[in-house]
């Protein structure tokens, strides 16, 4: 932050103060920014199912298509009803005006939350001035007045109060992105994931997600159920002699035990074969 306001600010290079970037660096170990919470997807479902239509109607598209898409307060605030293409079991939605620079389309296929941008769509007034998408929604009308920028930040605050959930003034208007980020991570490629945001750096898209509770299960779960596979395999040894016409050559004496397999009279010994099927075909 600093650089970036001495450069823009005042013209200078902080790249050219080595000692004071040594300093700097020194002095930051141990700290941790601060960051929106995030909401996990039993928290999501769980909103979207309980709350009241007729109060969080608009919330709740706004949760789904930033969600969805990754998407900023600005780009959602931006959003007009141009940029979304209702394709019946699909909804094709383009992110406008984007930080980066970078065009990005999201899609949102579950049929329930498609249903509920529908509810919300067909509230909009015939005599609305504006395409901006988010309107002023209350009591199961919509209003000609857009919703700003710091209406739709205070979206994750009033879901976590309708939620009870503690310290809700740390979900801000990053959190949509951020939880969209930690969901889509477990599993996903960093690519992937760069490409679903938008985010140019690798180290960005990775700070964006949550080292959350339900990731260390999921992680735990799969090296656990490899574990498991792994060990609950037997093993299976099959030794096959195929025209052996030679009488010089010894008669081989197989012993299997604890997963090693010694053939004594022709000087092998294989270890460590626990889960394999080991095929030895011994041809003149």
């Amino acid at each position: 932050m600093l650089k970036a306001t001495l450069n823009a600010k005042e013209n200078v290079d902080f790249k050219k103060f080595t000692k004071l970037v040594s300093y700097l660096k020194k002095v930051s170990v141990g700290n941790h920014p601060k960051k929106s919470k995030v909401l996990t997807r039993e928290e999501v479902n769980q909103f979207l199912t309980e709350a009241d239509d007729e109060t969080y109607l608009m919330v709740k598209v706004v949760l789904i298509l930033g969600i969805s898409g990754a998407c900023r307060r600005e780009e959602l605030t931006k959003m007009t009803v141009d940029d979304i293409e209702d394709k019946n079991s699909i909804l094709i939605v383009k992110v406008p005006d984007t930080k980066t620079n970078l065009q990005r389309i999201f899609t949102v296929s579950n049929l329930d939350y498609i249903d509920i941008y529908r509810k919300y769509a067909a509230l909009r007034p015939s005599c609305a001035t504006t395409r901006r998408l988010f309107l002023k929604y209350q009591n199961n009308r919509c209003f000609n007045q857009v919703v700003g920028l710091n209406c739709i930040g205070k979206m994750p605050k009033l879901i976590a109060n309708h939620l009870k959930l503690p310290n809700s003034d740390a979900y801000t208007g990053h959190c949509f992105r951020r939880t969209s980020a930690t969901l889509d991570k477990v599993g996903r490629d960093v690519c992937v994931l760069k490409r679903h945001g938008g985010w140019n750096s690798s180290n960005v898209a990775e700070g964006y997600v949550e080292d959350s509770m339900n990731n260390k299960i999921q992680i735990s779960n799969k090296i656990l159920d490899c574990e498991i596979s792994g060990s609950s395999a037997t093993t299976s040894t099959e030794v096959t002699y195929n025209s052996i016409t030679d009488n010089s050559l010894p008669t081989p004496k197989t012993t299997v035990s604890r997963g090693e397999l010694q053939l004594s009279g022709l000087g092998i010994n294989i270890g460590s074969c626990t889960g394999c099927t080991i095929n030895i075909n011994i041809v003149k």
